[in-house]
């Protein structure tokens, strides 16, 4: 349910400045309680009703309203907007994590420039207690609920709690979450680290680089990271290697809130442990600010969540001009991964031409990709209704390009159930042209020529390298497409491999 500002008013006799430790707790931070959180995220809402709405999104065991702050310009159209969501699921008695996100979600609402540009841009959803139970019961009672392994992959336990955390997530689908711990004693404090569970190996999400930049702000502001993987000089595993123990780093292979996001819509799922609330504040803005920038390989500013598939120089990428639109297709696409074969011509001649294929059902890859041999499958798509074989004939002539190469079985095509469903929200698929000042000569789809567009053509980014992505929007995605680009590159030229007598000298 949405709350009115007429239902602030009653609640707001409550006055925010009397914060008590919860649950009367001596000696621990300074953290309201579930009623005063409730009352302040009102307020907040009264005052700022463009910037923030609250709403109850499910009750606890014990009755108590589970809160979601939805936080948003609601004056700029939310189809082009990123989402991420923050929680902290471990909140019956870790405090830093949520004092943490009350005050990242104080300086989301306030004038700051950056503030406004990430309210424009982006839809935050804060989940400040999605446990309210534990939270009230205090540090010394028994843990009625581990909230944070309360998710199979598929969805949340038959707890209250979990299925309103997964409510906000089926109806988001966030791009990007973050699940945030801490400790709750004021005089103590934990070590500070991003993205690395010691209770589930998954937690360390896909993007490197964007949990690298949050340590970086974290440090910044003098807060010392720790990368525990890292900073024990051992490679990480998610089952223990018998009598080889102690040269390896074992994190328990469990199942969490963000193994769920991440199987089910491609989230780029990670957590973090906070010995201050601070840390989380700082960490917090950099991984909003980050949903402003272009990331490498991506066409359009958001989080580098759309690509769903990479082998070699081909990628397999989500669809759409809008963020709405990108994010249902990398849901679809994520959902249907083991069903789509895509692999690149192999070699891939040193300038001038690259090529790729992708079928997006078994039953087309296995009615037209016969052979990895690319002149027996050109051959033989010469029967084919669609596709223009021999353009890709004609293409292949005087190259290396000799057979087909993809994904080993460890990337999953056809493990699971595979549904071989038609794909209804658009697929990209991007070449890498290895050349900054790389010049389209030509590029096509199923051997016929495609212009520039970011629907239903290509699209071009620029350094490091060039790459292409070829758009086929919804209602045109079929079983099976080649894709092919002819190229010219001063930088080409002066480029060699190798070293001969003259270099010698």
């Amino acid at each position: 349910m949405k709350y009115s500002n007429a239902y602030c008013l009653p609640i707001l006799v409550v006055a925010w400045a009397n914060t008590l430790a919860t649950a009367a707790q001596p000696g621990m931070i300074d953290c309201p309680t579930h009623e005063q959180l409730h009352a302040g995220l009102l307020r907040w809402a009264d005052r700022w009703p463009e910037r923030i709405r609250v709403e109850e999104v499910g009750k606890s065991q014990e009755g108590r309203p589970i809160l979601l702050a939805r936080v948003s310009d609601s004056q700029v159209h939310d189809q082009n907007k990123q989402v991420v969501l923050l929680t902290v699921t471990h909140c019956d008695y870790e405090y830093t994590p949520i004092t943490g996100l009350l005050k990242l979600t104080r300086w989301l609402l306030s004038d700051d420039p950056m503030s406004a540009r990430i309210r424009r841009g982006t839809i935050v959803l804060v989940m400040p207690c999605p446990h309210p139970d534990g939270y009230e019961s205090g540090v010394n009672k028994p843990r009625k609920l581990n909230l944070y392994n309360a998710f199979s992959y598929t969805g949340p336990h038959d707890v209250p709690e979990a299925q309103a955390v997964f409510k906000v997530a089926e109806q988001y689908r966030p791009d990007v979450s973050w699940d945030v711990h801490g400790v709750p004693a004021r005089n103590t404090t934990m070590w500070e680290s991003t993205a690395f569970s010691w209770g589930c190996f998954e937690a360390h999400g896909y993007s490197k680089d964007l949990v690298a930049e949050m340590n970086r702000a974290a440090e910044r502001a003098g807060f010392p990271m720790i990368r525990p993987g890292d900073d024990a000089g051992r490679i990480k595993v998610s089952a223990p290697k018998q009598d080889l123990g102690h040269h390896f780093y074992y994190v328990r292979d469990n199942t969490t809130i963000m193994s769920m996001l991440y199987h089910r819509y491609h989230t780029l799922a990670i957590n973090a442990e906070s010995g201050f609330d601070d840390s989380v504040l700082v960490r917090g803005r950099r991984l909003l600010e980050l949903g402003l920038e272009t990331w490498n390989h991506e066409i359009f500013p958001g989080y580098p969540t759309n690509q769903v598939g990479c082998f070699g120089i081909v990628s397999v990428s989500a669809w759409g001009e809008t963020a709405r639109q990108r994010r249902e297709s990398r849901v679809e696409l994520w959902a249907k991964a083991n069903q789509l074969y895509y692999a690149h011509g192999n070699p891939p001649p040193a300038r001038d031409k690259l090529m790729a294929v992708c079928a997006t059902t078994v039953s087309a890859a296995e009615q037209w990709l016969i052979d990895k041999d690319v002149g027996v499958v050109i051959e033989h798509l010469k029967a084919h209704e669609r596709i223009d074989a021999d353009y890709l004939a004609d293409f292949v002539a005087g190259t290396p390009i000799a057979e087909l190469e993809r994904p080993h079985y460890t990337q999953g095509y056809k493990s699971g159930t595979v549904t071989d469903e038609p794909i209804e929200h658009g697929l990209a698929l991007r070449l890498y042209i290895p050349y900054n000042d790389a010049r389209i000569l030509d590029a096509r789809i199923d051997g016929h020529a495609v212009e520039p567009s970011p629907t239903d053509g290509y699209s071009i980014r620029r350094e490091p390298g060039t790459i292409i992505q070829f758009n086929i929007p919804p209602g045109e995605v079929n079983g099976l497409h080649m894709v092919t680009c002819q190229y010219s590159s001063a930088i080409s030229q002066s480029r060699r491999n190798g070293f001969g007598a003259e270099d010698w000298e």
